[in-house]
């Protein structure tokens, strides 16, 4: 009996092949073009984030020394930093700096404190969770300026003595001297809420031309000031 035999020419195999390549190949590109798209769309979330918590020194006057990690920052022109760095100030000297949110920071002389850019969700690029900026004021006198951008939530956290202070929105100044570790909070226009740092409850609010005064992390009172009696320049 006779059985038909069926063959392919050798420029059909050769087509066969080459296609069965071509799919092969973009097997195995494919998980690498995934694997792309994910870091450079991580990458964008990443700038849009550093983008909103980046710290920038934005103006200065005399000697100020900054240290990153207790190496010595050289110079302070269009300086900006994504983690946390001490600063002092001198004799003859102050700085102003830009905190996360648009919040602005000024030391006067003779002051230390430490930035702290805001903390987010690394492991949730796409909903970081952004929190509050920290200044963590060691000494001396600092002006902070808020715009309330955040809608209601605290825009900046200072922590002085054993208190912690919610900025919600204004203009208010902070003055401790930590040697009798005692200070003031002033509020020139806006709100600040004021805690114990390990009570959430207990919450005290400081309005416009009103000052609250601390002593060794306790409050001491609360009283109606002139703001014309401090520097806000």
């Amino acid at each position: 009996m006779f059985v038909p035999v069926f063959t392919t020419s050798r420029a059909s195999r050769n087509i066969l092949i080459i296609r069965l390549s071509f799919l092969a190949l973009f097997i195995l590109l494919m998980p690498i073009a995934l694997i792309y798209d994910y870091y450079e769309k991580n990458a964008k979330l990443q700038k849009e984030i550093n983008d909103k918590i980046r710290c920038s020194v934005i103006n200065y006057e005399g000697e100020v020394d900054v240290q990153n990690g207790g190496k010595k920052v050289k110079s302070l022109k269009n300086y900006s930093f994504l983690d946390n760095h001490l600063f002092k100030t001198g004799n003859q000297s102050n700085v102003e700096i830009e905190m996360s949110f648009g919040n602005s920071v000024k030391m006067y002389p003779n002051s230390e404190l430490t930035a702290k850019p805001s903390l987010y969700d690394k492991d949730n690029l796409s909903k970081p969770n952004i929190k509050e900026a920290h200044i963590e004021l060691k000494n001396g006198e600092i002006t902070f300026e808020t715009d309330g951008r955040r809608e209601g939530k605290g825009n900046l956290i200072v922590e002085v003595s054993d208190l912690k202070i919610t900025a919600l929105s204004g203009l208010f100044k902070v003055i401790y001297d930590k040697e009798s570790d005692e200070g003031k909070i002033i509020v020139k226009r806006g709100s600040v809420i004021t805690n114990k740092k390990d009570l959430k409850n207990n919450n005290i609010e400081v309005s416009a031309f009103f000052g609250l005064f601390f002593e060794k992390g306790e409050v001491k009172g609360i009283r109606q000031i002139s703001f014309i009696d401090y520097d806000w320049k």
